[in-house]
């Protein structure tokens, strides 16, 4: 077998002549003579003859530099580097012979002389010159080495030859320059290679010499840096697309600042200045956003393994940038500990705690330190608000610091409501909660591109039942929930919900007044729904702090939470709330906007949860005195109204009607049983159209668009008839200013007919309940149903051309029938006088002729149950005074015998029988009701006869009935051969006869 020494000599030799003789020199030693090396004695030899211009070293150098007297290819200088590497791992690379390398000085001196050519070689090889082909990423810049395979072998050449120094303690000194250049090229041209194994290698190489050499890494640390983690660095290495690239990047951004950390002449403020510029940032950026696991997991070890280097001394008066860097630092913590990865959560929190227990302050033997995030605490809300609050930062960037700002949230509630902290910094910990409620405001109704969202958001957060749309929605966005729930986390604290509460009142002598910052907050229909929504979240983070509970649970399993009553405790936190709920900034948008009636349906749901919350628990959880004042019930009785007021098209009445149902529970004996709807609306209906009036500034008329006039007209609807009755003196001004007058302007002509159609409607409802008539011996004034007609409806029956006016008049004729209806058989119907009825009947004889079928049908109903109920002095008192409408109203009625509404023949029938019975027909009307006796209808033949029937039994009874008489026997008796069907006839004629 041929020894490494005449192997060296032959390939040395072959060498000078040509490329071809080069070539299989090359392979020869790859194949043959490499392989099998195994004298360490002769490969120590070798390199110890490096310095040696006619040595294998510098013969395999030269090819691998292009130095040779023919053109090398790439094949050549890929043997080459292989060989060269191939020898130093048989040679320093096993530890028997680092052994003895270690006690032979010549071998170190090798090493030290071959890095230092090597790096030379790398400074050559790598650096760029213009390409006519394109360069890396684009550029005209080109490696002088083009081959990605000998880059690659080069950088992990230097890689080793560092590992092999690091082994053998070399002196820095004499390896300081040639660990800077390598630095240098690293920053200036291999970071920007594209081929992800150099970038790989690259890093090792960089954690090798921050080992090896940490003053050349501490040198050039920024460029180095700035190439890992830059944010205007296009291609740094933390944006690399491949996973494995950008944890090993941090691994080595983490060595570098360790190297920097440990060297004597490091300076610290550049230090500190890096890690606020590029390195925090970078990290909080693969913390908040990596899709990768182990590379967020690697990132926290990085922030971990550089702030044990942190002093932690945190004062009210500390330096700047030391102060930002650590707060940055433990912010990146809490933000890991938000992660939704349990193994990304894990290193957060043992990272978290083993910095901070590295400090001068530390948690005193407890596992968390609490006393030193309790004196960080100011600091990092401030740069975890900061991160909420960038409005041009993505949506995902806000959703991963509003759950670090949960995670903080969580902290501070167990620091404030427990004994967790030791010394007195607790005391100092009392956040400042505007920042913190406008931070969540902002975020709650961020994005918000329609009030589907919010809508979605309320059900499935705070309803907890599906509700099926006929609209599609979109879902809510990560962002607003992810604000609601550090709002419940918030309300499971009841120091920081006193906090929050007392920002919302001022102070006052006698009672609790909203603070200039709580007028601010509802200042607008976006800024009220945002408010509700977060005192929604707050109750409902008290009912029930499990948000809370499940984050601490990670930091320390054994943490237990007290449980929150700041409700219960404090007599102003609910009446704060409720004066919210029913502030007139609310109220006055709610029916105009979605987003804010569906918050508001939200925060008055959760109240009232609250309410039947107290009463579950009994009074073994608290002392028993709290009660919800009669003014908190009334001002959560208006926000309930003015939800009830809204459209339908809002989708939300059912769910409001469930809320009232649920409050009355908690009040009403009998508000659980399905036989009544009396709620705590008619207990205190009379208070409530007193509030309700003096919300507003205008007196009446209102406008239909008035969030009063929804409330009132919603209320209206909503209680039982009697209690509409027994408070009629209350209510009547409202509809009198409204509907009484007969004139309607022609400026304001569909809004007023809108308005009174409405009002009509719900006075239709109101007369219509069984129970408004019920009262018989109410002590209040009775109300008389004849001066109802005569004030509010009879004004509305005059006719008037158009569709909104005959929707007006066919209302207005229901009305009339519903308390026509309820009078009929009872004594009220002697206050129809013939005064009221010398006004009712000509206005009703106006409807008969109306374009609406079931106008003139209601009329004729109206007319005959009147004519029931008065008597024939009554029609001759107002035959009298008008005896143009007497005369002619059975004629008109008469006329409607031919109506093509089949309901509408009937009722004329029934109106002419009550008016025949009254006032004696002429001739003609009954030769007229003989010829419809041939109808084609059945109905109206029963009708038409049992009319005739009624009229000649009249008219035998009368002694003046005799013309009459005769001309019935003589239209009959023509009329039984022509009709169809002679039985009416022969019947009328028999009854003549008898």
């Amino acid at each position: 077998m041929t020894t490494l020494a005449t192997a060296s000599s032959e390939l040395l030799s072959i060498l000078s002549k040509d490329s071809a003789a080069c070539t299989r020199a090359l392979a020869r030693w790859k194949s043959e003579i490499l392989p099998t090396a195994s004298s360490t004695d002769e490969i120590l030899q070798l390199f110890n003859c490096s310095q040696n211009k006619d040595s294998l070293l510098s013969a395999l150098l030269a090819i691998i530099n292009d130095e040779l007297a023919f053109i090398t290819t790439e094949g050549h200088r890929e043997s080459s580097v292989e060989i060269l590497r191939g020898l130093l791992q048989r040679a320093f690379g096993q530890q028997k012979v680092c052994d003895e390398a270690n006690s032979q000085e010549d071998h170190i001196g090798s090493l030290q002389s071959l890095f230092q050519q090597c790096s030379r070689l790398f400074e050559r090889r790598m650096s760029r010159q213009d390409g006519s082909t394109g360069g890396f990423h684009g550029s005209s810049m080109t490696s002088l080495e083009q081959s990605e395979h000998i880059r690659l072998s080069l950088v992990a050449l230097l890689a080793e030859l560092g590992s092999y120094l690091i082994t053998r303690s070399v002196p820095v000194e004499s390896i300081e320059q040639a660990a800077s250049c390598i630095c240098q090229m690293l920053a200036k041209y291999i970071f920007n290679d594209p081929f992800p194994d150099i970038l790989l290698a690259s890093c090792t190489l960089v954690q090798t010499l921050a080992k090896l050499c940490p003053a050349a890494v501490e040198l050039h640390a920024t460029d180095l840096l700035l190439q890992l983690a830059g944010k205007d660095v296009k291609h740094c290495l933390f944006r690399n697309r491949r996973s494995k690239i950008r944890s090993e990047a941090v691994v080595t951004s983490s060595a570098i600042v360790h190297c920097c950390q440990d060297s004597d002449s490091s300076n610290l403020s550049n230090l500190q200045e890096a890690l606020q510029s590029i390195l925090l940032p970078g990290w909080e950026e693969l913390v908040n956003m990596d899709t990768s696991v182990s590379v967020r997991v690697a990132a926290l070890n990085a922030v971990g393994m550089t702030a044990k280097q942190f002093d932690w001394t945190y004062s009210l008066a500390p330096d700047e940038l030391t102060s930002f860097v650590e707060s940055k630092a433990l912010s990146l913590f809490v933000l890991g500990a938000s992660d939704e990865n349990s193994q990304v959560q894990e290193s957060a929190i043992q990272q978290m705690i083993n910095a901070l227990s590295c400090g001068s302050h530390n948690g005193q033997g407890r596992n968390v330190p609490w006393n030193a995030i309790t004196r960080y605490f100011h600091p990092v809300i401030e740069v975890i608000l900061a991160s909420c609050s960038l409005s041009w930062s993505a949506c995902k960037d806000r959703v991963r610091s509003l759950e670090a700002l949960q995670v903080f949230l969580s902290f501070a509630i167990t620091i404030l409501d427990s004994n967790v902290v030791t010394d007195q910094s607790s005391s100092t910990l009392l956040p400042r909660m505007q920042p913190i409620v406008e931070c969540l405001r902002k975020n709650i109704v961020c994005e918000e591109k329609d009030v589907l969202q919010v809508r979605n958001t309320c059900i499935a957060l705070s309803l907890n039942e599906p509700l099926h749309l006929s609209l599609t929605f979109k879902p809510f966005s990560n962002t607003h929930q992810a604000a609601l729930t550090a709002c419940s986390i918030l309300g499971g604290s009841d120091t920081c919900s006193t906090l929050v509460l007392d920002m919302l009142t001022a102070s006052s002598e006698d009672k609790i007044e909203l603070s200039k910052d709580a007028i601010a907050m509802i200042s607008s229909p976006r800024e009220a729904a945002s408010t509700m929504l977060l005192l929604s979240r707050m109750v409902k983070g008290m009912i029930c702090n499990e948000e809370a509970a499940v984050i601490l649970r990670r930091v320390d399993p054994t943490l237990s939470l007290s449980t929150p009553n700041w409700i219960y405790t404090s007599p102003s936190s609910m009446a704060t709330i409720t004066m919210l709920l029913s502030h007139t900034s609310v109220t006055n948008y709610v029916a105009a906007n979605p987003s804010l009636a569906w918050a508001l349906l939200d925060t008055v749901s959760e109240v009232v949860k609250c309410c039947k919350h107290h009463l579950s628990i009994g009074e073994d959880c608290h002392d028993g005195s709290w009660t919800l004042k009669e003014e908190s019930v009334l001002e959560i009785l208006i926000g309930i109204v003015h939800l009830l007021g809204c459209p339908e098209a809002y989708g939300l009445s059912s769910q409001a009607n469930e809320v009232l149902h649920e409050f009355s529970s908690c009040f009403l004996c009998d508000a659980d049983s399905d036989d009544t709807k009396r709620s705590l609306l008619d207990a205190h209906f009379r208070k409530l159209v007193l509030k309700i009036t003096a919300a507003v500034e205008s007196t009446f008329p209102w406008k239909e668009s008035d969030a009063a006039f929804s409330a009132m007209t919603a209320l209206l609807r909503t209680v039982e008839g009697s209690t509409v009755s027994s408070n009629f003196e209350v209510v009547a001004p409202f509809f009198m200013h409204h509907m009484s007058s007969a004139e309607i302007a022609k400026e304001g002509e569909p809004e007023e007919y809108s308005l009174r159609i409405t009002l009509m409607s719900v006075l239709q409802c109101i007369l219509s309940d069984k129970t408004f008539h019920s009262l018989e011996d109410a002590s209040g004034p009775k109300i008389s149903p004849a001066g109802i007609i005569l004030s509010l409806v009879l004004p509305n029956l005059v006719w008037r051309a158009g569709g909104l006016a005959s929707a007006l008049r066919k209302l207005s004729v229901a009305t009339v029938f519903s308390v026509l209806c309820h009078m009929k058989g009872t004594a009220e119907a002697s206050a129809l006088h013939s005064d009221i009825l010398a006004q009712l009947i000509p206005v009703l004889h106006s409807c008969l002729e109306d374009t609406e079928p079931s106008t003139r049908e209601l009329a004729c109903v109206c007319l005959s149950l009147v004519l029931e109920q008065s008597s024939s002095e009554m029609i001759q008192a107002i035959w009298e005074t008008n005896a143009r409408i007497v005369d002619t109203l059975q004629h008109s009625l008469l006329s409607l015998l031919d109506d093509n509404h089949s309901p509408t023949r009937l009722a004329a029938c029934r109106a002419l029988k009550s008016f025949l019975t009254l006032r004696s027909p002429s001739e003609k009307v009954v030769s007229s009701l003989i010829v419809h006796l041939d109808d084609d209808e059945q109905e109206v033949k029963e009708q038409v006869h049992l009319v005739l029937e009624t009229v000649l039994l009249e008219e035998k009874a009368r002694d003046r009935g005799a013309k009459v008489l005769a001309t019935a026997n003589r239209c009959l008796k023509g009329a039984l051969h022509t009709h169809r069907d002679g039985s009416y006839c022969s019947s009328l004629l028999g009854l003549l006869e008898g």
